[in-house]
């Protein structure tokens, strides 16, 4: 689901990381989006999960739609997801301090020189 061609050799895999511990750091919203893997993958509400599931179930913190059964959770099991979340908040903190000042001398592609 990322935006950008990473199948193209001039992508740059620390930018890349950096992106992932932003997103699931800081951005993506647990409380109300799951996650399907299905047909490519997408982002789902969990509003619209909670509906298809069976009574007194609700969508877990981490929720992951199994792609065999979808009216399954495969993330209900999950422990700490809160505390990964807070670690990969941490990475792209320390990743992006670490790497901003020599961001500017060193371009990501041909493109930006």
């Amino acid at each position: 689901l990322h935006n950008r061609d990473v199948s193209s050799p001039n992508i740059n895999i620390g930018v890349l990381l950096i992106e992932f511990f932003e997103l699931y750091g800081r951005n993506f919203n647990y409380l109300k989006t799951g996650i399907r893997i299905t047909d490519g993958g997408c982002y789902v509400a969990k509003d619209e999960v909670q509906k298809n599931m069976m009574d007194g179930y609700r969508p877990s913190m981490l929720y992951i739609e199994d792609p065999l059964q979808p009216d399954n959770d495969v993330g209900r099991s999950s422990y700490g997801a809160m505390q990964v979340k807070q670690a990969f908040d941490y990475a792209y903190v320390v990743l992006g301090h670490a790497v901003s000042h020599i961001a500017k001398e060193y371009p990501n592609n041909e493109n930006e020189r």
